[in-house]
């Protein structure tokens, strides 16, 4: 909590011009002696959004855990935290990979708090790639930085054990990666939507929002795969093309 506070400080005196300087000094002063990163696994992280998922990918991806060869692909890397329990804690044997497809500028996205100052969206792949070494697996780790509905068109067919999409929160976006991530998951594989739920309360349009996209491509491909949650995110096992 003492990280989002900080953020939301940060936020406040970036966003309000018209504070006196008593009170932005004041506000700085507060922010200052707050972390700027909460520390897990032994990456640091600005914001971690990943800990309510934990239970549900180790229980969905736990016959993935440990075993050789595994590839996994996710939509959307941010700051890394997906990407380093999937390391720590499912694709631990030294031959599978991770595919990690993000343009690292937010794109797509709406945030209450300014993460990352205009023109410093950098940091936020420095800080992937930091916490990428950290967990000591950069070799077992690619980095597509381009928009996701270019780079999966060229990505092999039937390839990944496990897809995560959570890139572009635009309906369009979101529909457009599951249909192209669908033709390179195998039979047999999990396919994960995140943010299902996402931007409902914050008056963002349908289209605007994950959720649109998500129930059209169940509609759509039923039959197709069995449904293994349906909260928060989205999962699913593929059983056929």
């Amino acid at each position: 909590m003492r990280v989002v506070s900080r953020l939301a400080i940060e936020t406040l005196l970036r966003r309000l011009g018209w504070l006196g300087p008593e009170i932005r000094q004041a506000l700085a002063s507060v922010a200052d002696k707050m972390p700027r990163y909460v520390e897990i696994g032994g990456c640091k992280f600005t914001l971690y959004y990943f800990l309510p998922h934990v239970l549900a990918w180790s229980r969905h991806l736990a016959h993935l855990r440990g075993k050789a060869n595994v590839a996994a692909l996710e939509i959307g890397s941010m700051e890394g935290a997906s990407a380093c329990w999937l390391l720590q804690n499912i694709l631990t044997h030294s031959s599978c990979n991770l595919t990690c497809i993000d343009t690292f500028t937010l794109s797509g996205q709406s945030n209450a708090l300014d993460i990352y100052e205009p023109g410093n969206l950098g940091a936020m792949r420095d800080l992937f790639e930091d916490n990428i070494r950290r967990v000591g697996r950069q070799q077992s780790v690619t980095i597509i930085a381009e928009p996701s509905q270019i780079a999966l068109r060229r990505l092999p067919l039937s390839l990944y054990d496990f897809i995560y999409i959570d890139g572009s929160h635009m309906a369009i976006h979101v529909l457009q990666d599951a249909v192209l991530a669908w033709q390179s998951l195998k039979p047999g594989g999990v396919l994960t939507f995140d943010d299902f739920e996402w931007g409902e309360d914050e008056g963002l349009g349908r289209l605007c929002r994950p959720k649109p996209a998500i129930e059209a491509f169940l509609d759509i491909f039923s039959g197709r795969y069995e449904l293994l949650d349906k909260g928060a995110q989205v999962t699913v096992l593929k059983i056929c093309e």
